[in-house]
């Protein structure tokens, strides 16, 4: 019946207009916990992609919390009031990282504060909640309020929290997995080498069986394919990196292709990294092959590839020419790949330097990871 309930709850809030969300929380069939905390991890899940919607989901669920009764744990309701204010404090901590997301600052700190007010009525709050204030409070002062090392110690706070929750154990690995992305794209804008041991760790936590599980998952490996672009680290470094991928990807074998492509590319990458040119070339070519014939990957993934396949082909004219016709077909020069089609038309005329694409996937690939974060 549970299993049933959630598979029901799921479904219908993956059909719920982020507009009509709030509206559709007045009905009181939905005033249970269990229906509380799937829409929490939609709010997340969508947050990504669509923060404007994130933020209409969220004033949902901070809604429900408010609505859900109090001592009616056998109907799935709040045990107690301490409950109510746990839950209503975990939805307020959500809103705000979707209104930070969203544009919505002032109001993203507002609710912070609410949180965090919610925590100090508590006599012992759940380490699980403590820490997922601190998570997303940390994004607000690293990215808004230029403070990182307080982003940081909040960060590892929220690290050793979940790692010590015995309750909650879904939302402590869920939370594990958050956290060492969040920190892993902050040391990245750092250029930190210690974010590929971030990024390994989340891709080792995120339980691929949930939904939420797999949006962190993708949101980790995409964020480790920039680190692999723009961190410049010791070979040491790059070389543990290297094992750890290596070992996460062993154990997706039966997981979706173009995830498994991407921990290839980022594996390519660092072995290009670490100067080893056949191998990297080995693997980044059967990266591009499934990109460009089997349609893997989005335009953005083939523009980037052939990039990277670009500058290991320097000595290689020929063989670069016909790997940027191939993109070129594919590529559409619309708004938002125009440049990354130009810097590839421009590896064909051979008056792109290499220094110069760099700059392009970098520039490109900070953009994605800020709204990623």
């Amino acid at each position: 019946m549970g299993r049933e309930t959630a598979a029901a709850d799921s479904t219908r809030i993956s059909k719920l207009a982020p507009e009509h969300a709030l509206t559709a929380v007045n009905d009181d069939g939905l005033w249970r916990v269990g229906f509380l905390r799937r829409l929490l991890d939609y709010c997340d899940i969508v947050r990504a992609d669509d923060p404007a919607a994130s933020f209409l989901y969220a004033e949902a669920a901070c809604a429900l919390a408010s609505r859900i009764p109090v001592g009616r744990s056998d109907y799935d309701g709040y045990g107690d009031a301490s409950e109510a204010i746990v839950w209503l404090s975990y939805a307020r901590a959500v809103l705000a990282a979707s209104a930070r997301s969203s544009g919505r600052r002032e109001l993203a700190e507002d609710h912070y504060l609410l949180a965090d007010r919610g925590l100090q009525r508590l006599a012992s709050p759940p380490r699980w909640l403590r820490a997922q204030v601190a998570l997303r409070y940390a994004s607000f002062l690293f990215l808004d309020e230029n403070r990182p090392d307080d982003a940081l110690a909040l960060l590892d706070e929220a690290l050793e929290s979940f790692a010590a929750e015995e309750s909650e154990v879904g939302i402590a690995r869920q939370g594990l997995a958050d956290a060492s992305t969040v920190r892993a794209v902050f040391r990245a804008l750092q250029g930190s080498a210690d974010a590929f041991l971030d990024f390994a760790r989340a891709l080792d936590f995120a339980d691929r069986r949930t939904a939420r599980g797999r949006t962190t998952y993708d949101l980790a490996l995409f964020n480790l394919l920039v680190a692999t672009s723009v961190i410049e680290t010791p070979l040491l470094e790059q070389g543990k990196a290297l094992a750890l991928i290596r070992r996460v990807r062993r154990s997706m074998s039966h997981s979706p292709r173009l995830r498994r492509l991407r921990l290839l590319w980022a594996e390519g990458r660092l072995l290009a990294n670490l100067g080893l040119r056949d191998d990297a070339l080995d693997l980044l070519r059967r990266v591009y092959e499934h990109m460009t014939t089997k349609h893997a990957g989005s335009h953005f993934d083939i523009a980037m590839i052939t990039l990277d396949l670009g500058r290991l082909l320097t000595d290689e004219p020929a063989a670069r020419d016909r790997l940027v016709e191939r993109a070129l077909d594919i590529l559409h020069a619309d708004d938002a790949e125009a440049a990354l089609a130009a810097a590839v038309a421009a590896m064909a005329r051979r008056d792109m330097t290499s220094e110069c694409i760099a700059d392009v996937q970098k520039r490109f690939f900070a953009d994605r990871q800020a709204q990623a974060a």
